[in-house]
């Protein structure tokens, strides 16, 4: 064999194995955990089930680009436009799922982004208020269950009336 077919060989056998040993730690530097950024992410968790949407939505942006690529990222980004949803502003929460969906095609948040989405690009609820669940305790058995149905069903008939 040629010395010259001999050091294309080399030079090809020296780049498969020195493209596969520097990207694969770049990669794996994407999805390593941040400290910082697992901090604010758990925050925002506390102050999204507390009610303080606008605290959360702040807490999950930072959490989502304050920082490096982290395994909070996608979480973070879709967690700030259920916050800003819940909120009420439905410019903050589209900004956030529309990065989710547009930067992280497939990450396992994309079916819930875009799931609440169409629901902040709808406009949700407009001029009503913020989002809230409703619960309510009545009886569904004994001698006053057919009352709890009764009473169920009047309330889903006022919600669904408010809401149109």
């Amino acid at each position: 064999m040629p010395s010259s077919a001999r050091l294309v060989l080399r030079l090809a056998a020296l780049l498969l194995i020195a493209v596969p040993a520097t990207v694969a730690p770049a990669a794996a530097q994407d999805v390593a955990p941040n400290p910082a950024a697992t901090a604010a992410f758990e925050s925002g968790i506390a102050s999204y089930r507390d009610g303080a949407y606008p605290e959360a939505d702040r807490l999950f942006r930072r959490a989502a680009t304050g920082f490096d690529v982290s395994t909070t990222t996608t979480a973070a980004l879709l967690m700030a436009g259920k916050a800003a949803y819940a909120d009420a502003d439905y410019d903050a929460a589209v900004s956030s799922l529309a990065s989710l969906i547009a930067n992280y095609p497939t990450s396992r948040y994309t079916d819930e982004a875009r799931r609440v989405l169409a629901l902040a690009t709808s406009g949700g609820p407009s001029g009503q208020g913020r989002p809230f669940d409703l619960g309510v305790v009545l009886p569904v058995s004994g001698p006053n269950g057919y009352l709890g149905q009764a009473l169920f069903n009047g309330v889903r008939i006022a919600v669904d009336e408010h809401n149109r």
